[in-house]
């Protein structure tokens, strides 16, 4: 013990941090201390456990709660770990390692808090932190971490970073040495850029961001300014070896167009082996090999003797460009190409596109699309769905028919993700087809619920799903400010792209792209807090560069009483991130809305989409442009207010008018539903009913139960919701999309606009010829009538059995005549 004082310092300086300041400082002291004196190193793990075990008994420390984690390996051998883990809620002040052991050998792991709230006590606590730390697995089988606890509350230690690597960056040049002797240059490909900036043509030194630097784990950000071409270069690089390199260009043009060349061109000094796909093996010995992403086939080159490799997890979801690979004394050239000039890519102004490569040893497992490694994660049921307060649902209890159904949606919102040009956005589900739909409503308000239900379910390709659609709307669809030395203050900049140009009256440069407007919207700048709850996934800090310009948008220029109401829906975001963060600004922001909305109320509490009085006897309205005429409540629009006023309600339960509120729209919700199962567009007796998207509905309607309480009215809606999705579902094996109107069906009338010529009011039409002959539609459905199944069923359970839900609808009920007519 005296040797261990001597050479760890631990006695005395833990012991003088004080009373208050003992029992966590001490503790990592303690963990610290050993550590420096025996290391990670098996052969002293019982020497090490012995120690601290006298320590912690001769010195009354008490830990803070630990948190554990099971790392299931994509490959065997070294590999990196890399976890954001549920803390719960624990002040910290400075956090940079933890003590981990996986049962038999204690290791340090380098941390980084991210998920930073003020406590009740006022004070700054955490909820996660991302842990990174190099690992050998013997196997494949799952290995389970744990901490003891011992985190630093109270020390701000420096941390000392020693990589394998040591890498340079320039404005189109990264070179990356490594201490075994292996060296990389590469040079990007890119439209050549001034160099500097402004009328006084003064060098742009370039803005450098350490993104994260813990024990074994560096990112790093270049910003280069440019008039036509600012870019960003990005580096992270491990403990093991591993550099991800991504550059991400920018074009500043005025008007829409193609993207031009984008490559790496990389030199090794190292002798190549093979280029390698799925499909084939190319050796480099006698010449060039190729590779094409077109079939969204990965590849990655080997050199060193197979000891090294190089790859392009983003690249096969692009569908463009390739890697070209030959020798090149003393070692190889590699050439990775995003696209070029004839590839066609679609580049709109102030918007950006990447090109990535990684590189570092072959025993590596390959990173994801995510460019994370590949490793299984789990953490101990509810542990992240306790920490962000989401619903549970017992899966393992419910019937067959249900869980298949959730499946099945799981799936689906996969597949909604689209590859190529748009890579990442998530647009519409169509059963059968190989990729998603180019079109999709260009909103993010719908990417949380999908990160919600990877924390219900630690399913990991739904957190990949989510995490991908934030960075193509932060690449495509946010309207972007130049990347200059000083950011223009027109707040314009920051909203969202609206998401059909055609309504613009504007022809787009080709159809295999949806093309966004070049400017914000209003209405379309939603979701925006997805954008926190992706960044403490990640810590990517570009994903808060992006809230903060949505959220001064929004600020600035998101009003529910200037021709959108359906504004109120931001109150969503504001309220999530109030939640997320206790930053009263957020609470006040959502207030705004309502008592702007409140301006526009009808006395029973609803609203028309632009405000306009509600029409006592509105007539027969089949089109958005008859709606827009007439002052009604439109179930679309209104339900926007159930996204975020119950939660605000909770917070000001005397604010005029706003519980009305809640409880009005939730009660026209399940007045105005079709008994079918879903609700009619654009007035509740329009001819189109659409199912697809009524979970949204449900969902909003969720919302109001939280508040209110359940009633039995509400329920009936929720439970009639997720009848018809899953009885459809059983009789053909798709979502039941919708059912169009009889009188186009039977060829009475050729259009919509026709109908509305056919009836004075829209009591006269006999919608109950719809369930007989009306089209149906199969198969299809947007995000919003995927996403929120979860948490929906986890509601409605709570309340009624499940088994309500599989009895078989009656025959000559509105379902059952639909049902009935449903190839099987």
């Amino acid at each position: 013990l005296k040797v261990f004082r001597a050479r760890a310092v631990v006695g005395e300086d833990a012991l003088e941090l004080g009373k208050s300041r003992r029992e966590a400082a001490g503790v990592h002291a303690c963990n610290l201390a050993l550590l420096r004196l025996f290391g990670n190193e098996p052969d002293r793990h019982a020497l090490f456990q012995s120690l601290r075990l006298m320590m912690l008994a001769a010195f009354p420390f008490s830990l803070t709660s630990a948190f554990e984690f099971t790392v299931a390996p994509a490959a065997p051998g070294p590999q990196f770990v890399r976890a954001s883990v549920p803390l719960g809620s624990r002040k910290i002040d400075g956090l940079h390692q933890v003590l981990l052991t996986d049962g038999k050998l204690c290791l340090t792991a380098g941390a980084r808090p991210v998920a930073p709230h003020l406590g009740k006590s006022g004070k700054t606590h955490v909820r996660r932190a991302l842990i990174s730390f190099p690992y050998v697995f013997k196997d494949l089988i799952p290995v389970n971490f744990k901490s003891d606890g011992a985190i630093s509350d109270f020390q701000n230690i420096p941390v000392p970073v020693s990589m394998p690597s040591s890498v340079e960056v320039t404005q189109d040049r990264v070179s990356v040495r490594y201490s075994s002797g292996v060296n990389l240059e590469a040079l990007l490909l890119a439209p050549s850029t001034s160099r500097t900036f402004g009328d006084s043509g003064a060098a742009c030194a370039p803005e450098v961001e350490i993104v994260e630097q813990t024990l074994f784990y560096r990112w790093r950000r270049w910003r280069f300014p440019d008039a036509a071409w600012p870019r960003i270069i990005e580096v992270r690089e491990d403990a093991n070896g591993t550099v991800v390199v991504v550059a991400l260009v920018q074009r500043l043009a005025a008007q829409n167009g193609f993207a031009p060349l984008l490559a790496w061109d990389i030199h090794g000094d190292q002798p190549p082996d093979q280029l390698t796909s799925k499909s084939r093996s190319q050796s480099l010995e006698n010449g060039e090999a190729r590779h094409g992403f077109e079939t969204g086939e990965p590849c990655e080159l080997t050199f060193a003797g197979g000891l090294w490799k190089m790859q392009f997890p983003q690249a096969p979801l692009k569908l463009r460009g390739g890697v070209s690979a030959r020798r090149a004394d003393p070692g190889f050239q590699c050439v990775h190409t995003r696209c070029d000039g004839d590839d066609q890519v679609p580049m709109q102004p102030h918007s950006w596109q990447r090109v990535e490569f990684v590189v570092g040893p072959a025993a590596a497992a390959s990173l994801r699309p995510t460019l994370e490694s590949p490793h299984a994660l789990t953490f101990p049921k509810s542990a992240l769905s306790k920490t962000y307060g989401i619903a549970n649902l017992d899966e393992s209890r419910l019937p067959a028919e249900v869980a298949g159904l959730l499946k099945y949606h799981r799936e689906a919102i996969r597949q909604s993700a689209l590859v190529g040009h748009d890579w990442g956005n998530v647009t519409s589900f169509n059963h059968g087809s190989r990729t998603a739909g180019v079109f999709g409503m260009n909103r993010l308000n719908h990417n949380a619920p999908i990160l919600e239900d990877y924390w219900r379910t630690g399913n990991r390709t739904l957190r990949d799903t989510a995490l991908l659609w934030c960075e193509n709307f932060m690449d495509l669809s946010i309207w972007w400010p130049p990347l200059t030395p000083s950011p223009p203050t027109d707040r314009r900049f920051g909203g969202t792209r609206y998401n059909n140009i055609t309504a613009q009256d504007k022809v787009p440069p080709s159809t295999d792209f949806m093309w966004r407007s070049n400017d914000s919207v209003n209405f379309c700048t939603k979701g925006y807090d997805s954008f926190l709850m992706a960044f403490e996934e990640t810590c990517d800090t570009r994903l808060l560069e992006a809230l903060e310009w949505q959220l001064s948008y929004a600020r600035d220029h998101v009003f529910a009483n200037r021709g959108e109401c359906r504004n109120i829906g931001d109150v969503r975001d504001f309220m999530r991130l109030y939640e997320l963060t206790h930053d009263h600004e957020h609470l006040a922001q959502a207030l705004r809305l309502f008592r702007e909305l409140r301006e526009k109320l009808s006395p029973d509490g609803l609203f028309d989409q632009g405000g306009k009085p509600l029409h006592a006897n509105p007539p027969f309205i089949e089109t958005d442009a008859a709606g827009l005429k007439v002052g009604f409540a439109k179930p679309y629009i209104i339900g926007y207010a159930l996204a975020g006023l119950p939660a605000l309600a909770v917070h000001f339960p005397e604010e005029p008018r706003l519980r009305q509120v809640v409880r009005a729209v939730a009660d026209f919700l399940a007045s105005s539903m079709d008994p079918a199962g879903g609700w009619r567009y654009p007035h509740p007796r329009s001819s189109s009913l659409l199912f697809g998207q009524a979970l949204e509905h449900a969902w909003q309607i969720v919302q109001a139960d939280r508040l209110l309480g359940p009633e039995a009215r509400r329920l009936d809606a929720i439970e009639a919701v997720l009848r018809q999705r899953l009885h459809g579902w059983l009789r053909s094996g798709r979502i039941l999309g919708g059912l169009g109107g009889f009188e186009i069906a039977l060829g009475q009338v050729k259009s919509a606009k026709d109908l509305e010529s056919l009836y004075a009011s829209p009591e006269g039409r006999p919608q109950d010829q719809d369930y007989l002959h009306g089209s149906i539609g199969l198969g299809g459905a947007p995000p919003e009538g995927l996403v929120y199944l979860g948490e929906v069923l986890a509601h409605y359970l709570m309340h009624r059995p499940a088994e309500r839900l599989l009895v078989p609808p009656d025959p000559g009920s509105p379902l059952g005549k639909i049902l009935a007519r449903l190839p099987p």
